[in-house]
């Protein structure tokens, strides 16, 4: 009884708390036992899904830039130049600390889950982190390249619809979540 009280009183505080429909649906589905489950292609070997995945969006990448190509062909001569009226971006100026700082302070308190840290530590920690992230921007702005390690992120494929087939990967939608090793 002791037990059943108290998750009342903790669920009731919860849902009284919730600001947000988000909020308020999580609190719902933890009380149904409801998880969210990531659905995989079952007709693949688990080993395999990464490079079909790979595969499918390079193709579709492909496809993007095939039509992009075949437009720009059929557009009148100068008609890119048209649409741009500013000047062409030919270098890139310092990004001061303040900047970043400003920045870090903008950004919402969300953790990916291969972060060395989790982003609330590093916004306690900004104030000594904050000079080594804008050198590592400002050499990836002045060297026009950007760090490899810099270049991963999780990819997490949802289905558009639950009742959708999750071995047709067109019937996906991705998540990305970028992943910063520092």
């Amino acid at each position: 009884r002791l037990v059943d009280r108290a998750k009342t009183t903790f669920y009731s505080s919860k849902i009284t708390v919730s600001t947000t429909c988000k909020e308020l649906f999580s609190v719902t589905n933890r009380l149904m036992n409801k998880t969210k489950c990531t659905q995989i292609p079952s007709s693949v070997p688990i080993a395999q899904l990464p490079q079909r995945f790979s595969d499918f969006f390079c193709q579709k990448i492909s496809t993007i830039r095939q039509n992009i190509d075949s437009c720009s062909s059929t557009a009148p001569p100068g008609f890119a130049d048209q649409l741009f009226s500013g000047k062409p971006l030919t270098h890139f100026s310092a990004v001061s600390e303040t900047a970043v700082s400003a920045l870090l302070k903008k950004m919402a308190c969300k953790t990916c889950d291969l972060d060395p840290i989790p982003t609330s530590l590093l916004f306690d920690c900004s104030d000594e982190i904050v000079p080594a992230l804008t050198h590592v921007v400002n050499q990836s702005l002045l060297s026009g390249t950007f760090p490899t390690v810099f270049k991963h992120a999780i990819v997490k494929p949802l289905l558009k619809k639950t009742s959708l087939d999750p071995n047709d990967l067109k019937k996906l939608q991705t998540c990305f979540k970028p992943v910063f090793l520092f």
